[in-house]
């Protein structure tokens, strides 16, 4: 709690992972696995009787996005997604970096559609072939079953850019 205490006083978040590392290094014996860490945090939550996150406890980001976009992330550089050598823009874990339009991030796009896809190697190829080039779409997936932040970074697209389309690639392998 001491760690959790001095994030929080410090107005700083802390993953999940990174927390077990910083457990890990101060206290081995009592924490050996990051299970141990997500055990005692969920015993942490039950007496206090709050959420993780308001606890300043987030998890790593999942969502990738590229595409007919700039970015202006939370270390206030913008960045324009649809180069070829750009990386991806990685969601944050922390749902309130992505929330809102007051929030740290500040969005620009010119597309004419959100395309969500599901697998990340779906993703990934489309990425190559710069599809945004052809058709000025921006690409958005979360690997799989998406995390909160990414549905919020969508949802926040949605209400920013309400005359761009959504259009999604869903695995159809699941029932």
């Amino acid at each position: 709690m001491n760690h959790i205490h001095c994030h929080l006083t410090e107005n700083r978040v802390v993953t999940n992972r990174g927390l077990y590392y910083l457990l890990a290094t101060s206290h081995p014996s009592l924490f050996p696995s990051p299970a141990s860490v997500t055990a005692s945090l969920q015993d942490v939550v039950r007496l206090l009787r709050c959420s993780r996150r308001a606890m300043g406890i987030t998890t790593s980001g999942r969502g990738l996005v590229c595409g007919k976009i700039k970015i202006k992330g939370v270390d206030g550089v913008w960045r324009d997604y649809s180069t070829p050598d750009s990386p991806d823009f990685e969601v944050p874990g922390d749902i309130n970096a992505v929330v809102d339009g007051d929030s740290q991030i500040q969005i620009r796009c010119d597309a004419s559609y959100f395309l969500i896809v599901e697998k990340h190697s779906v993703f990934d190829k489309l990425k190559r072939e710069r599809i945004w080039g052809r058709l000025g779409i921006v690409l958005i997936t979360a690997k799989g079953f998406p995390d909160l932040p990414t549905r919020a970074f969508v949802k926040r697209l949605q209400t920013e850019f309400p005359n761009v389309r959504i259009g999604a690639f869903p695995n159809h392998n699941t029932v």
